[in-house]
């Protein structure tokens, strides 16, 4: 759940990432713990800002 923040909407009037305009709001928190999650769900592991993912098995 993404709980709802004005940052959000203040960030889209900004045109900017919610967390480029506000990284310590609720928003952002929980976007980057989704993140997260989906990232180790689909096998993506991010360190350095390089991004690695598994190879995937054709016909699978």
């Amino acid at each position: 759940m993404i709980h709802r923040d004005e940052s959000v909407v203040e960030a889209n009037a900004s045109q900017k990432s919610i967390l480029d305009f506000n990284a310590s709001s609720a928003a952002a928190f929980d976007i980057e713990i989704m993140a997260k999650k989906i990232s180790s769900l689909l096998g993506i592991h991010i360190g350095d800002g390089t991004v690695h993912s598994q190879p995937r098995m054709s016909g699978r």
